[in-house]
């Protein structure tokens, strides 16, 4: 059973769920330096869970934005750029695709 959203748009297709969103962030976490914590974090010994503690809290913090942001998208697909276009403004999605960019040149 689909619903309807309010103006009788039916939505693209399934929507993504937590688990959906989870993986996300967790794809998005390795391939920024996740691997690199253990190295940054081993000179604190024991006090370094909680700092991967705050991490997981964070991550599943995050998985739940997106999917807040996915909810509002009637868009199949799952860019991020769409979701924040049409969640907030397409200025905002522009903004978001040009910082994307930004930030993989200063890499």
């Amino acid at each position: 059973m689909q619903s309807v959203q309010p103006d009788g748009v039916k939505p693209a297709g399934k929507a993504t769920g937590f688990w959906g969103c989870w993986a996300l962030v967790v794809g998005t976490m390795i391939g920024s330096g996740i691997f690199t914590v253990p190295a940054v974090l081993a000179p604190y010994g024991a006090v370094s869970f909680g700092g991967w503690t705050i991490s997981a809290g964070g991550a599943i913090l995050l998985a739940l934005t997106i999917g807040r942001f996915a909810g509002r998208t009637r868009r199949s697909g799952g860019l991020p750029v769409h979701q924040n276009a049409d969640a907030f403004s397409q200025a905002v999605g522009e903004g978001h695709i040009i910082l994307f960019f930004e930030g993989l040149k200063t890499r």
